[in-house]
């Protein structure tokens, strides 16, 4: 049976899930709490609706999936704009704008009005259909998509049991499951029809895999994000002029209230749960971004790859101002390599998701704008600035980047007192400074990365990141000549990838990667540059054997052996890659590098060989927060004297203390003039204060203040400070001291 999606259903799926929401939570002021109902039917509601509605009041015809993936934008994008205005009007006429009761009534009153003009845009034809493509039911239930649902479940279960139970079994098993899908797809083994939704089930599976490792959060920029959301929840307004950067990020003040508000959840649950299925949309989009200029196979191989790099198997499923910037970024180069768009839509949503980039996350935007005029000036070097109008990305128009540069600028100089503004000149300062510093480990981490050593397991990662590195050169260098034929990609998006490409190189330049941080640069860069990675891996075999066949003379030789050589090459590459990227390698076989989202603090002595157990435990302890971590920094917060300082390691300021705590961050975090907390060092001085040791000091004996887990010192360097002071607080696992 054959459907497609109809101007009437969609206005009755709205209405519905409208009706819904809203009834959810008056069963809930009846006293009447269904589990799991508000926070389903809300989460459906904010992330669909809004954008479904816009989508249909634009009249785009559009494929499901492509509907699906601009609708999540344009839902987002809706909820941050409408945040920020309600934020600044409703105050003048007295309303709290980030309250229950004004989020409910404002996005359901702008919901209601949406439905309005979709009904009045298409009320001659409610039963015009805004999918170009019907499809059948049969197939997206089918049998083997109800299976791949299972691998989503593996790591929920899988991180039950390491949080619990300190058993990674199932956490490994997930992951070879995973490796050896190249395999699959390359022997044509999985349905072409069932890549794009096995990219998203891989994609939810791998950002749940490290979001639900412990109760908390295993990074330090979710406690930051967590400490700025909560702290608008609590006032019911967003101060745009507190000084540091991330409060500039809607992405944090205004997207995790709302959810947080609508959902009925706190802000945990939204960065633990809530953004890693938003950001699973992002390597869908990628899949459709690199199928429309290669073919199906290329593209899913890509995407994987993509999926492979650390930063996204790490940091990415917790950072969720650079992830739903990441999303608007990869929409914006899909929407502009859409054919099916055109005019005045194309701009509309142009401008939105590049507005929506900026300000979700200072740093992806400042990257995003020097790749934009990077590109567009290479455009104008290479004299084909008369062809800018008939490439199919529009971002290259000159016009979209003045409006873009402005746009950034002016967001980050006008919002928390010029923070975000202030990172350009003083990053420029610094990288001037210190160039006398060229190729220093201590100006450069991607030097020092490089320049150490590391355990055996990591070592291999090095090199196999290198590898990919010159595979991405021989893909671009092969794309060039097809390029210049029309056979590949659009020239704009080949130009993007080159900059991008070169931007890594950038990553040994002083202060370049401290800033920006190494991974964060390689993961960025390959939103761009994967398509080519998997390229040049295809090539090379193929290369190798016309270079046997001519010298051996093998006439009998014949082509598909080359893409036979080349396509089990390919397989076996991402499949090592993700296997060493995921820390399989060192957990399972090497067992020589702790890695934190598959091994607990209980846990490390097993998987250290080079002697440096304290080192390690500092490593693994800096990624976890335990409960009675929180309940003493709760503890703090509810009866420690108001003007009195506090003091701890580097990660307690940010972890517990800053978010659970509500402290926020540390002296040392730019903070100087709110800061309550300060880092405890071997030979700080406290005149009078609090003391805030956590598991890592207590259990362990270490402190660390920095973070930088060979950084560290024994707690004994500091018994002189503890003697002389008073005990105020312990769970056996936590301490508080006063003196």
């Amino acid at each position: 049976m054959l459907m497609s999606l109809r101007v009437r259903g969609a206005l009755t799926i709205a209405l519905s899930i409208q009706f819904v929401a809203l009834g959810s939570i008056g069963l809930e002021l009846l006293g009447l709490h269904i589990p799991i109902l508000r926070q389903t039917v809300w989460f459906i509601y904010l992330t669909f609706v809004p954008g479904i509605l816009i989508i249909t009041i634009l009249k785009m015809k559009l494929s499901v999936i492509k509907a699906i993936l601009y609708s999540v934008g344009l839902s987002i994008s809706f909820l941050m704009f409408t945040g920020l205005g309600i934020n600044f009007l409703l105050p003048i006429i007295g309303v709290r704008p980030i309250s229950e009761g004004s989020i409910v009534i404002i996005i359901n009153i702008l919901i209601s009005f949406l439905l309005l003009m979709c009904y009045l845009r298409n009320r001659g034809f409610l039963d015009r259909s805004v999918s170009t493509k019907p499809f059948d039911i049969n197939t997206v239930f089918s049998l083997s998509r109800c299976f791949y649902l299972y691998i989503v479940f593996l790591p929920i279960f899988g991180c039950y049991l390491l949080n619990f139970f300190n058993n990674n079994s199932i956490l490994l098993f997930f992951l070879i499951l995973i490796s050896v899908i190249p395999l699959l797809i390359m022997t044509g083994k999985v349905p072409r029809e069932d890549y794009s939704f096995l990219i998203w089930i891989i994609s939810i599976a791998l950002l749940l895999r490290a979001s639900l490792i412990s109760m908390f959060f295993v990074r330090t920029d979710a406690y930051s994000e967590y400490y700025f959301a909560n702290l608008v929840i609590r006032n019911n307004l967003w101060d745009s002029t507190l000084p540091i950067s991330v409060n500039s990020a809607l992405s944090i003040v205004m997207l995790i209230p709302i959810y947080s508000i609508g959902c009925g959840i706190d802000p945990t649950w939204y960065i633990k749960a809530i953004y890693p299925v938003i950001f699973s949309f992002t390597p869908l989009g990628l899949y459709f971004i690199y199928k429309d200029q290669t073919n199906e196979k290329i593209a899913f191989l890509s995407t994987f790859f993509f999926m492979s790099i650390p930063a996204f198997l790490d940091w990415i499923s917790l950072n969720s101002r650079q992830g739903i910037a990441e999303l608007f970024l990869v929409l914006l180069i899909l929407l502009m390599l859409d054919k099916g768009i055109n005019g005045v839509r194309k701009t509309f949503l142009s401008l939105i998701f590049a507005f929506s980039i900026i300000v979700s996350h200072y740093g992806l935007s400042y990257i995003f704008m020097f790749l934009l005029a990077t590109t567009l000036t290479l455009f104008f070097l290479s004299g084909k600035l008369t062809k800018l109008y008939n490439e199919p990305v529009g971002i290259m128009n000159p016009t979209f980047v003045i409006l873009y540069v402005v746009g950034t600028l002016s967001w980050y100089m006008y919002t928390s007192d010029s923070k975000g503004f202030s990172i350009i000149p003083n990053f420029a300062m610094h990288v001037v400074t210190e160039f006398n510093k060229f190729l220093s480990p201590e100006s450069s981490s991607a030097i020092s990365i490089m320049t150490q050593e590391l355990p055996f397991s990591l070592e291999i990662l090095k090199v196999l990141i290198i590898v990919s590195i010159f595979f991405t050169f021989i893909g671009l260098a092969d794309s060039l000549f097809k390029l210049r034929r029309g056979e590949t990609f659009s020239l704009g998006y080949y130009l993007f990838s080159i900059v991008s490409y070169l931007m890594i190189f950038t990553s040994i330049l002083p202060h370049v990667s401290i800033s920006l941080n190494v991974g964060r640069i390689f993961h960025i860069s390959s939103i761009f540059y994967s398509p080519f990675c998997v390229i040049g891996a295809v090539k090379l075999p193929q290369y190798i054997v016309k270079v046997l066949k001519y010298r051996s003379k093998r006439v009998s030789m014949k082509i598909y052996e080359g893409k036979r050589v080349s396509s089990f090459f390919l397989s076996l590459f991402l499949c090592c890659f993700f296997l060493f990227s995921s820390g399989f390698i060192s957990v399972a076989l090497t067992k020589d590098y702790p890695h934190p989202l598959l091994v607990t603090p209980a846990k490390v002595q097993d998987y250290v060989k080079d002697g440096k157990i304290e080192m390690w435990k500092t490593h693994v302890y800096n990624c976890y927060v335990t409960e009675r971590d929180v309940s003493g920094a709760q503890w703090l917060s509810k009866n420690r004297k108001v003007k009195a300082k506090v003091w701890a390691d580097l990660q307690s300021c940010w972890m517990p203390l800053s978010a659970y705590g509500m402290l926020g961050p540390p002296a040392e975090g730019a903070w100087w003039q709110y800061a309550v907390t300060h880092v405890l060092t071997n030979e700080t001085k406290i005149d009078e204060g609090y003391i805030y040791l956590r598991g890592l000091n207590v259990n362990e004996g270490i402190l660390s203040p920095s973070g930088h887990s060979e950084d560290w010192f024994s707690v004994s360097d500091i018994s002189y400070v503890l003697n002389n002071s008073n005990k105020t607080y312990t769970n056996g696992y936590s301490e508080l001291y006063y003196r």
